[in-house]
């Protein structure tokens, strides 16, 4: 995590999901906090909103992944059985 001094004042922080990481705008958020308990609510707020980006981006992406073969084969009649369904399985979905 570091301090994100060129963000604009209404970003709070920003996340990078490929890179896994979660910047907070730690100046910003001590500027508009009344003391130091507001502080650290702001801040698990904030790094909070961060993370769920980065859970949501990659369950997504992961759904995109695996439904596209099968989305794309299904379009151009190309086989589809349980031996590609099991390979193209989303590990989201082994975990359900």
């Amino acid at each position: 995590m570091k301090a994100l001094q060129f963000l604009p004042d209404f970003l709070y922080g920003q996340s990078n999901a490929c890179l896994g990481e979660v910047d907070v705008n730690v100046e910003y958020i001590w500027s508009i906090g009344k003391d130091e308990d507001e502080f650290i609510t702001l801040f698990a707020q904030t790094h909070c909103h961060e993370i769920i980006h980065i859970l949501i981006e990659d369950i997504l992406l992961e759904l995109f992944q695996c439904e596209e073969e099968r989305l794309i084969r299904e379009m151009l009649s190309e086989e589809w059985d349980k031996r590609l369904s099991k390979y193209y399985t989303c590990r989201a979905f082994k975990k359900i």
